[in-house]
């Protein structure tokens, strides 16, 4: 899984091409300031936090580490 995998466009945060610094700015920084991400920070950090639970918690990793050790023939 790479950082890529975590952004969702407008709701986690923006991407831009890579080697581009005016992907960054001052494109990439006005679409950040005009977006509901930035104008709505309370609600939108609530929402990054949700994501991340959804896919990082650690009862999501333990899920995976299991199902790969058993995919390895490793049990408890």
């Amino acid at each position: 899984m790479a950082l890529r995998d975590d952004i969702l466009e407008g709701r986690t945060g923006f991407m831009c091409r890579p080697q581009d610094p005016q992907g960054i700015a001052p494109r990439g920084s006005a679409k950040y300031f005009d977006s509901l991400l930035y104008h709505d920070l309370d609600c939108s950090r609530e929402g990054i936090r949700e994501i991340a639970y959804k896919r990082h918690s650690w009862a999501k990793v333990a899920a995976i580490s299991e199902r790969v050790y058993r995919q390895v023939g490793v049990t408890s």
